[in-house]
């Protein structure tokens, strides 16, 4: 058994104390490609639970998603964008994985596109608006996207890296590493300018 922090107030219905969790069950909850949305999604549950409390915490109203793959995150987020004032767009370079319905200009708040996002920045600045607005980069080349991206946002946006530690290394100058607890125990790294 591996044992968890407890956090009072969260739904672990645990009041703040200590909890224990079964190795497995908790491979099986961070485990990626499972099939629980309309379309795949290439991350795992606890990344997505992280995102939504990002999303939350920090009141995000723009979130760009560099390499969609199949649309999984995207159709989570759909009802975000549909029901509440989250922005939503992204873009992915492989065509054969957008055959989707989701794929195009859904309603204005959500969009979705086939293309090279190193092609298509100046479409992508203009996406990240209002603030603050998360870059989400989890295409195939992060730590490139990261750079790139980290040159443009405004002070009060975000970058999130998938694969930290595994496909990327480096947070940019100037920016800092956010730790919440949301985002233990997963690959990914929220970086801003500002310490939060």
């Amino acid at each position: 058994m591996v044992a968890v922090p407890g956090r009072a107030g969260y739904s672990d219905m645990s009041g703040g104390a200590e909890v224990t969790i079964d190795p497995e069950a908790l491979k099986r909850w961070t485990g990626t490609g499972l099939v629980w949305t309309p379309f795949p999604i290439s991350i795992s549950w606890l990344e997505v639970g992280a995102i939504l409390m990002l999303i939350q915490e920090f009141k995000i109203r723009s979130f760009f998603e560099l390499g969609t793959n199949r649309g999984g995150l995207a159709s989570i987020l759909f009802l975000r964008a549909r029901f509440d004032k989250l922005r939503y767009n992204g873009i992915e370079i492989e065509e054969k994985f957008c055959d989707t319905a989701i794929y195009g200009e859904v309603f204005p708040k959500f969009n979705l596109r086939v293309g090279d996002a190193f092609e298509n920045m100046d479409w992508i600045k203009t996406c990240l608006t209002p603030s603050p607005a998360c870059i989400f980069c989890d295409g195939g080349n992060k730590q490139k996207e990261i750079d790139i991206a980290s040159g443009f946002i405004n002070s009060s946006d975000f970058i999130l890296g998938h694969d930290y530690m595994n496909e990327w290394l480096t947070i940019p100058v100037g920016f800092k590493k956010v730790e919440r607890w949301y985002l233990q125990n997963t690959t990914l790294c929220l970086m801003s300018r500002k310490m939060l």
